[in-house]
């Protein structure tokens, strides 16, 4: 299968979207709305995140909370009621054996109830600016699409991706690809008409343009850091 060129389709992604911002954000919310998004839309996390964070502000609050609370704040997010019971596990978790603080250590956050690799890595990118590549639905479909990997699972995208990318890439390729994947390169009914990187793409001589599409705003992680 024809390759798209990894540097040019990064230098016309950072055209669009500009730098993204890692390293930045904080570790607990990251953490926290990064569970609450496992099998569920932006569009609902976010709302529900926002009202988590403005009961339970920091991790002693959620710690003390009664998981039947949190689960009613955070509905109607996929499995709600497990996830009530599992951020409230892991807020204790971290006063237990972290000091409250989120860790830095990928190993020690995949020991965290319902942490697997692709939370760990958005906390390490997001949070601690570690060059992880964090592999969600969208940039496991779009990695394949264009020929950088040939996969069937995101948990084998992973270490794909880790070993084509230079550090920097692995930082922008989550931001970037979420993005793209929801915006443009969607998975039905993809607006090939105003992608950037159209001319690159494998797939485009196959595709006809589908009309135009608006840039969006930060990602759910990027907006919940920012209180918005």
């Amino acid at each position: 299968m024809t390759e798209a060129p990894v540097d040019e389709v990064f230098a016309a992604l950072e055209d669009r979207y500009g730098e993204p911002r890692t390293g930045s954000e904080d570790p607990f919310r990251v953490l926290v709305a990064t569970v609450l998004s496992h099998r569920t839309d932006d569009d609902v996390t976010f709302p529900a995140a926002d009202r988590l964070f403005d009961a339970y502000g920091d991790v002693q609050a959620l710690a003390e909370a009664d998981p039947e609370d949190v689960a009613e704040l955070i509905e109607p997010v996929g499995f709600y009621n497990r996830k009530g019971e599992a951020v409230v596990r892991v807020a204790n978790r971290l006063i237990e054996e972290h000091d409250g603080e989120v860790p830095a250590e990928r190993e020690a956050l995949l020991e965290l109830p319902w942490v697997g690799p692709k939370t760990a890595n958005c906390v390490l990118v997001y949070a601690f600016g570690e060059p992880m590549v964090a592999v969600d639905t969208h940039v496991h479909r779009i990695a394949n699409l264009l020929g950088w990997v040939d996969t069937d699972e995101p948990e084998a995208t992973e270490p794909a991706l880790e070993a084509l990318l230079d550090e920097a890439q692995r930082l922008a390729v989550n931001e970037y690809l979420v993005r793209f994947g929801r915006e443009i390169c969607r998975p039905r009914g993809p607006l090939c008409g105003d992608c950037p990187i159209e001319a690159m793409c494998p797939a485009s001589e196959d595709k006809e343009p589908e009309g135009v599409g608006e840039v969006e705003g930060r990602t759910m992680l990027g907006r919940i850091a920012d209180g918005r």
